[in-house]
């Protein structure tokens, strides 16, 4: 009977412990669980930010080659004028030369 009681009372303790590990992993678990909730929205929050900077890329690189384009222009208008100015250089020695 004696060894029946201590059979029965190391059981329970067993239980006991089994069910204070059993506590122990729900409360990780739901630790777990609402850390992974927190880590999928910080991932879509990143996300959304990552696809706004994104657009704000874009539309600066869209500035950018219109900004080039306008020095483009600009560099080749530069040019026409340079050209004008040696002809009216030339024309301007040739009636010098003529009028000597």
């Amino acid at each position: 009977m004696s060894e029946h009681e201590s059979g029965n009372s190391q059981i329970l303790e067993a239980t006991s412990h089994i069910n204070t590990i059993t506590g122990d992993i729900r409360i990780n678990f739901g630790e777990i669980k609402t850390s992974s909730a927190s880590i999928v929205k910080e991932t879509e929050n990143l996300e959304n930010e990552m696809t706004e900077m994104s657009k704000e890329i874009n539309i600066i690189m869209g500035e950018m080659e219109d900004t080039n384009s306008v020095f483009n222009s600009i560099n080749s208008i530069g040019k026409k004028n340079r050209e004008l100015v040696e002809k009216i250089k030339e024309k301007f020695v040739e009636r010098r030369n003529y009028a000597i």
